[in-house]
């Protein structure tokens, strides 16, 4: 039995396991973090092992752990995928960790409807000829606009021109995009359970 010990490894030792094969166990407590580092210096491994150790801790009953190893493996499996898939798998990370995070995709529609309502808070859209009639609300308008299914009817009772229909259409894509995301990581994360 060896012992080894690195600067960015906790001490592990190296024992002969079933049918010959290596063996690592820690000396010490380890946490995710570390067993994450583990799993990234072997350039072989497959998200078997990430998902082996995500359910060890979900068995555990460390969700927290589960959660940071699977969003790890989804990185792992995005990072292989050509240009396109690498930026998608990116955005799903930075947006809500691909599924892994729900909090933050709630932050940053929380973000984008607080820009917009200040956006036309500030700057006040033209009454749509022939819209329905609605008052003035920066904050329902701005909702409106981010969230692609919600048909509040603020969008089609304004008529933004100039940069005010350039915020609004960078309001509606970013919508489109958040709502994509989250649709796909729910598909992932739903189909796993």
């Amino acid at each position: 039995m060896t012992v080894l010990a690195h600067q960015h490894i906790a001490a592990v030792q190296i024992s002969m396991g079933v049918r010959g094969r290596r063996r690592l166990a820690a000396t010490e407590p380890v946490g995710a973090g570390e067993r994450l580092r583990w799993l990234a210096l072997d350039e072989g491994v497959t998200a078997g092992s990430f998902e082996q150790l995500a359910l060890s801790y979900q068995r555990a009953g460390d969700e927290r752990a589960a959660r940071l190893v699977r969003r790890a493996r989804e990185r792992r499996l995005h990072a292989s995928e050509r240009l396109p898939g690498r930026v998608w798998g990116r955005l799903q990370d930075v947006l809500f960790g691909y599924g892994y995070a729900p909090g933050r995709a709630l932050a940053w529609l929380a973000a984008l409807v607080g820009a917009g309502s200040l956006w036309f808070a500030a700057h006040v859209p033209a009454p749509a000829a022939g819209g329905a009639r609605r008052d003035r609300d920066a904050v329902l308008y701005a909702l409106d606009l981010v969230v692609p299914v919600a048909g509040l009817g603020y969008c089609t009772a304004w008529d933004p021109a100039g940069a005010d229909k350039a915020v609004a259409i960078v309001l509606v894509l970013a919508g489109w995009v958040l709502a994509t995301a989250v649709v796909a990581g729910a598909s992932r994360t739903l189909g796993r359970h």
